[in-house]
């Protein structure tokens, strides 16, 4: 094996190290669901974006290739890939159909030691679940709730 390769896959194998390692949960994780939510909302942008560049890479992925394979612009894929896009499901799918690759999500309680499974109210106490007054997921998610 010439010193070149040996170089390239110690190189590969630092890069796999590094983002097997990385640790994307601040040390502080806002307290109020607002604050929740917008951090989630970039942490969830940046981890999609890290994947897919991260992938493009490992597999020789140019953004002209995956325009051609997508029949968008190239200047379409550089806008979905700076992270100034809000990405929808309909972006990932094709994002995935085009890459030949598929997305997992994992749903993991945070890294900041507060939650422990006991589900928590918006304010940070803890919510009794077998509680008549507990509201169905669907009008604490949905926009007009308030």
């Amino acid at each position: 094996m010439s010193r070149r390769r040996r170089n390239e896959q110690r190189v590969e194998s630092l890069r796999e190290a590094f983002w097997a390692a990385e640790d994307a949960t601040p040390a502080r994780v806002p307290d109020t669901y607002a604050a929740r939510a917008a951090y989630e909302r970039d942490s969830l942008s940046q981890q999609v974006l890290d994947a897919v560049e991260k992938y493009m890479t490992k597999f020789g992925w140019t953004q002209q290739a995956l325009a051609r394979e997508l029949g968008v612009t190239e200047g379409r894929i550089s806008q979905i890939l700076s992270g100034d896009q809000n990405l929808t499901l309909k972006t990932l799918a094709g994002l995935a159909a085009g890459l030949k690759a598929h997305f997992t999500i994992d749903l993991v309680e945070p890294r900041d030691g507060r939650s422990e499974g006991t589900p928590r109210r918006h304010d940070g106490r803890t919510q009794d679940v077998s509680s008549s007054t507990a509201k169905p997921v669907s009008e604490l998610i949905s926009p007009s709730a308030g």
